[in-house]
């Protein structure tokens, strides 16, 4: 009987092995076709675009990586059910990513189970691994025609990615740069882990993006990005209800307090008081809302203070930050400079001055000036409204 059950459980992983086979054929020819395209692109018989030609390979890449963390999911679920069943962990170290001897492994312990539901467990996680494998097989096979990708950590986003691969990897001057992204649908927020990959030939952009080694997709961050919108708009119309019922209380207290004048004045005053409270309040977020929040410091203070990370043969970065640190501000709406002054620093001289993060162009979107003696500078905020309620670092030698 137990024998039987093994024939039923191979016989099943040899079928899928021949789907996956023959799958991964139709997926070669597939690409074969695609490499034509993009070798012979000049030849009229080829009118395809080829951003449009990296948009469908970019968008295979992400079914794939979709299939795989599906499959790594219901690996877990059926490790959890195999713990629940047996009250035992599976030998394995990694049944996400198996080794050749961990694989043989499990094979054995297939072989030896006598419990016919417990092996088709197993056997169903030595398939799906097994699905895995050949689906990074054609991730692999499919990016051998796409350009390098660049891989997103903590602190990116990708309208920066964007902007640095068009000015410092194809030298794109910043106006068109600008115009470029402007055109382009950037995907925010990104996750670390995510590939994205940019491809600029001809005046045409594109930059795409997939879950690469991410534990969610990009279609599930924007599922939960869409969750969070849905939740705040059903809190906001609950909070609405309230207050509307809130409203209606406050009427009824209203009538039996004009029939109590000594409880009327006391509350006119503490309502009086709110609305003062409040006023005050508005008057700081509108404040907030139109300043520049900036820090200002030495570059070496900034660097060992973990504002900035860089140093020999590598260009200083700004790093993520507390919005605290953050404890100067200009309202813009009145004032657009704000004035260096080498002694509050503690240097000599104001030699350089850098804003940070690079993506504001000097000259563009501020300019600096220098005092003759280069005991005082000037930082003069050019382009108000795209820094207003914006977060910038002033790093000075």
């Amino acid at each position: 009987m137990i024998r039987k059950g093994e024939n039923i459980i191979f016989k099943k992983i040899k079928k899928r092995s021949k789907i996956l086979f023959f799958t991964t054929i139709g997926l070669l020819f597939i690409l074969i076709f695609t490499g034509l395209i993009f070798l012979f692109e000049k030849n009229p018989g080829f009118s395809s675009s080829k951003i449009n030609q990296m948009s469908s390979l970019v968008k295979k890449v992400r079914n794939l990586e979709d299939n795989i963390q599906t499959n790594q999911n219901d690996i877990l679920m059926l490790v959890k059910e195999y713990k629940e069943k047996t009250g035992k962990n599976l030998p394995a170290l990694d049944i996400i990513n198996l080794s050749e001897e961990e694989r043989l492994l499990l094979e054995e312990k297939i072989n030896s189970e006598s419990n016919i539901s417990i092996k088709n467990l197993l056997a169903e996680i030595l398939s799906k691994k097994s699905e895995i494998l050949e689906l990074n097989m054609h991730v692999r096979s499919i990016e051998k025609f796409l350009p390098k990708p660049h891989i997103v950590f903590e602190g990116e986003n990708h309208y920066q990615i964007a902007m640095d691969y068009l000015l410092n990897v194809k030298g794109v001057e910043n106006k068109e740069a600008l115009a470029l992204v402007e055109k382009t649908f950037l995907f925010e927020p990104i996750v670390p882990g995510f590939k994205i990959w940019n491809f600029f030939s001809g005046g045409e952009f594109g930059s795409f993006i997939s879950q690469g080694t991410a534990s969610v997709s990009p279609n599930e961050v924007s599922r939960m990005e869409k969750r969070k919108i849905t939740d705040a708009r059903d809190i906001a119309i609950e909070e609405r209800d309230i207050m509307a019922n809130d409203v209606q209380l406050l009427r009824n207290k209203r009538d039996n307090i004009l029939r109590q004048i000594n409880a009327l004045n006391s509350e006119k005053t503490h309502l009086l008081k709110k609305i003062e409270e409040l006023n005050m309040e508005n008057e700081s977020i509108v404040k907030t809302v139109n300043s520049l929040h900036y820090i200002i410091d030495t570059r070496s203070n900034l660097i060992k203070g973990g504002v900035l990370k860089g140093g020999f043969l590598r260009s200083l970065k700004l790093q993520a930050i507390s919005p605290r640190l953050f404890s100067k501000s200009v309202d813009l709406r009145s004032v657009s400079t704000i004035i260096l002054e080498s002694k509050d620093l503690k240097v000599n001289k104001l030699r350089r001055i850098t804003v940070f993060p690079k993506f504001y162009k000097k000259n563009i979107d501020y300019k600096i000036s220098f005092e003759k003696n280069k005991k005082y500078a000037k930082l003069t905020i050019l382009n108000s409204e795209k820094l207003k309620n914006e977060r910038i670092v002033i790093s000075v030698e």
